[in-house]
């Protein structure tokens, strides 16, 4: 098979591990995914209704609920995920996590007492409330003569969400509220730390795959010896399955890998979908070749500054941003591509299409660019 002509299929396959464009729960989508990037809280839900086909209160409704929560799950920042799978998550990176973050918590002022004190006046604070928003948990800081500025608030939060103190769960009038993970998940799963490895893998190969090893281990920021490990122990048991040695591409054993028929590929090679920023087609990968030319990555990331924009993805190449448009009439959206004048026709009406869908999923009027 041609390079280019096994670059297409490796793109062909990952957008369909990541079920881009699919139908399912929002609960499925991260039973499969196992984690998406989500410190901007709107862009992961879109992440997860582009997956599934639902509409941006349905996401809302799985968090309502207590299927899905958010927490600093891995890389020190905010993922979507199951919440029966946080607990043995965070037995995996929040050690790391913490420990990566010791050098702030002491320019912070931030000491074990400190946090023993905090911890004991949310727990207060949980039991006359099941749950508190972040303006009142930097309310409660002020009350207790505990300073929330230059980051110190933030910080508490989060060290105690690494911890399994709380994550984010319910949404209120708009505003997503911190509850005690243990009352709020009932039935965690508890896995041993290998079998925990196997697991993380695992997961991430079936909504990533094909990927390699080095994948793995950027994306969850564990080490390559304990990535390496949970690769073997899956191997081993039959959950993955090599998907090309050369490459060092692995996928899991259940997905579809069988040669595509030409309507697939015609469907594949028509494929445009708007992603959202932080997506995982686009963060989920060390090596990003297959997907996007070097010389491009500086306008998903401009300046190098960490705020991944919205891309737009055809036939599983990332060929620009898109940036969203609202007015009283309704929502739209304005393509951006990398190279101007490089949209066609038909392309144009594709992405129309997909903006269409972006805006049935937030429940607002389409208005198409003129």
């Amino acid at each position: 098979m041609a390079a280019d002509s096994q670059q297409r299929e490796l793109l062909r396959l990952r957008l369909g591990a990541h079920g881009i464009g699919g139908t399912d729960t929002p609960l499925g989508v991260l039973e499969r995914m196992l984690a998406v990037q989500a410190q901007d809280f709107a862009a992961a839900r879109w992440g997860v209704g582009i997956r599934s086909g639902v509409t941006d209160a349905a996401v809302i409704a799985a968090f309502d609920s207590g299927d899905l929560v958010r927490a600093w799950t891995m890389r020190g920042t905010l993922f979507a995920v199951p919440a029966a799978d946080l607990g043995w998550m965070l037995s995996l990176t929040g050690p790391r996590m913490l420990a990566q973050a010791a050098t702030r918590r002491v320019q912070l002022g931030i000491d074990d007492a400190l946090l023993d004190r905090v911890r004991s006046v949310f727990a207060d604070a949980l039991d006359a409330a099941d749950d508190v928003s972040r303006e009142e948990v930097m309310a409660l800081l002020v009350e207790n003569d505990v300073d929330p500025t230059g980051q110190r608030g933030y910080h508490l939060i989060a060290h105690l969400a690494q911890t399994g103190f709380w994550c984010w769960g319910p949404v209120r009038d708009g505003v997503q509220r911190l509850v005690p993970s243990g009352r709020w998940i009932p039935e965690p799963r508890s896995l041993e730390r290998e079998e925990a490895l196997a697991e993380f893998v695992t997961r991430y190969l079936r909504g990533h795959g094909p990927a390699t090893v080095r994948d793995f281990a950027g994306w969850s920021k564990l080490t390559l010896t304990d990535s390496r490990l949970g690769l073997e122990v899956a191997r081993s048991d039959g959950r993955i399955a090599s998907y090309d040695d050369d490459a060092g591409l692995w996928v899991s054993s259940d997905a579809e890998i069988t040669a595509a028929t030409d309507a697939e590929k015609r469907a594949f090679a028509a494929s445009v979908h708007l992603l959202p920023g932080f997506d995982e087609y686009f963060l989920g990968y060390t090596d990003r070749r297959a997907f996007i030319d070097a010389e491009n990555e500086d306008a998903v990331v401009p300046g190098g500054n960490g705020v991944f924009q919205p891309t737009i993805v055809a036939a599983g190449r990332v060929i620009g941003t898109w940036r969203r448009s609202a007015t009283r009439r309704g929502i739209g959206v304005e393509p951006r591509p990398f190279v101007e004048g490089s949209i066609t026709a038909t392309r144009s009406r594709a992405i129309t299409r997909a903006s269409a869908a972006y805006a049935d999923f937030l429940g607002k009027p389409h208005v198409a660019a003129q």
